[in-house]
């Protein structure tokens, strides 16, 4: 007997028209709301979208746990905020410093020398951490803000970590933990306004926008790399989505005879930006009816994705609370309803996304097995270590999985039973450097990872079961801070 909140007890009970074998929804729905366009929508959200007193946008500084967890009404100067991670956030290796558990928030304690009191605040290596990397951040959405000032207008933005106090002490450790979880959370926005300037630029800018980046910015090109690998840069990942109101009711009050300028400025580029592009989910309110005087959005009239009044007749005539009207992308530059077919909601063929590898998106520039980034030059690779003149922990670890697996190809049964083997003796070693193995540790240099062997008998205990890197074909560990369990997408022989 399937549960009430399944897809199936759903379908049979209260929304006959839910898709079927669909991981996300292209089209129209109605609810008791109104009409919503819908792009890349996950249907179960459909069922139940929040009206906009349910899910406004966050307040600009004060913060609330539930604060860019889920999709809320877009206004046009936070429409970004469309761009924020869906799954947790925090565990690309760049912002390893960030994914700290609530239950687990490291405190140090500060005795004030005049009145013998404790104060409680972010433990010191963390809170570097945490100062450089909202440093860079704010570097670098500055000079992408002023890139993309002429495809992107009048955005504001929330307040920075820094407003949430948490590099100050505070008075108890209930004070201190709270304060740490605010400012971690507003990492998310601006997680959000830099994934949304990577995409425009990627779409309308120079394509050298990343190079003219590390120029501004004197970052090194490891860090603009990193960005591009992580949630900021890599458009492979799901993103939140929003609501964005297009109702007349709403926007006419503006003024009543400029169709042009009741239209709110956020459809004007996002909508050219995503719509059929990325992993986005929109979710556009039409009202509760089809407008004689509909909203003139340019983007979705040359989609052709609009709901007209023989579209409404169709909503108004399916059975359910909530109805979908599914549409697919024609192949000709627009988009077509799917309503002249049978079972419409059965098709599980997804519409395709522009997607882009983030490993072709690897632009630092190679001069004599060198190169300057703000007057820092990279070191000589160690000799037999592997790695090349400028090459970072995961361009490393990407260029040894293809040769991994052309020499894996090339294996005969024996040496893949005895490779297969060490694999299994690997899972079960928590110190690599104790069963005499070889062991690479990538120590940083100048702003720099290096490949270097460990020749210690000592076991090197400093790194978590996440941070080290087993390569089968080898024999060998790589042992890196950098690593997390999601930051590289090597997962076999062993990672762990």
């Amino acid at each position: 007997m399937p549960s009430e909140s399944s897809p199936e007890f759903i379908r049979s009970s209260k929304c006959p028209t839910l898709p079927e074998n669909l991981a996300f929804f292209d089209g129209f729905a109605k609810n008791a709301n109104g009409i919503f366009g819908v792009q890349y929508g996950d249907p179960m959200y459909v069922l139940n979208i929040p009206g906009p007193y349910d899910a406004p946008t966050p307040h600009l500084w004060r913060r609330r746990p539930e604060d860019f967890k889920s999709p809320v009404w877009l206004k046009p100067e936070h429409a970004y905020l469309a761009f924020l991670p869906r799954q947790y956030p925090f565990s690309d290796h760049i912002f390893a410093a960030l994914n700290i558990p609530a239950y687990h928030v490291p405190l140090e304690c500060v005795v004030s020398a005049r009145a013998d009191e404790t104060y409680y605040l972010l433990e010191r290596s963390v809170r570097t951490k945490w100062i450089r990397i909202e440093t860079v951040l704010l570097e670098v959405l500055c000079v992408l803000a002023k890139m993309c000032v002429r495809y992107v207008p009048n955005l504001r933005m929330f307040a920075p970590p820094w407003s949430q106090q948490y590099r100050l002490p505070a008075a108890t450790r209930e004070l201190a933990i709270s304060a740490i979880l605010r400012a971690r959370d507003s990492f998310l926005p601006l997680f959000a306004q830099l994934a949304m300037y990577f995409a425009i630029l990627d779409l309308h800018g120079p394509k050298d926008w990343r190079m003219a980046l590390q120029a501004q910015t004197r970052l090194p090109w490891q860090i603009v790399d990193d960005l591009d690998h992580s949630v900021i840069g890599d458009m492979n990942r799901d993103r939140m989505g929003g609501i964005i109101d297009l109702s007349p009711t709403t926007n006419s009050r503006t003024c009543d005879n400029d169709v042009d300028m009741i239209l709110p400025s956020h459809p004007k580029w996002l909508f050219a930006s995503l719509i059929g592009r990325h992993r986005v989910p929109l979710y556009l309110f039409f009202g509760d009816r089809v407008s004689p005087k509909p909203i003139v959005v340019p983007s979705l009239l040359n989609l052709r994705f609009v709901p007209n009044e023989q579209e409404y007749a169709h909503l108004l005539s399916l059975p359910g609370n909530v109805v979908f009207s599914p549409w697919r992308d024609d192949g000709a530059g627009g988009w077509e309803s799917l309503r002249h077919l049978a079972k419409p909601g059965s098709s599980s063929n997804a519409p395709q996304r522009a997607q882009h590898p983030s490993t072709q998106f690897i632009h630092r520039p190679m001069r004599n097995n060198s190169y300057n980034i703000g007057g820092a030059i990279f070191p000589p690779p160690e000799k037999g270590s592997g790695q090349l003149a400028g090459e970072s922990f995961w361009d490393f670890i990407a260029r040894r999985k293809i040769a991994n697996t052309a020499a894996m190809a090339k294996e005969t049964p024996e040496q893949a039973q005895k490779r297969l083997q060490r694999e299994e003796i690997a899972q079960l070693q928590e110190v690599p450097s104790k069963h005499k193995m070889r062991c690479f540790k990538w120590e940083p240099f100048n702003g720099f990872l290096i490949r270097r062997l460990l020749v210690s008998s000592i076991a090197d205990e400093d790194f978590l079961p996440a941070q080290r890197v087993y390569n089968s074909v080898a024999d060998e560990w790589d042992l890196c801070e950098a690593a997390s369990q999601t930051g590289c997408e090597e997962r076999a022989p062993v990672w762990r």
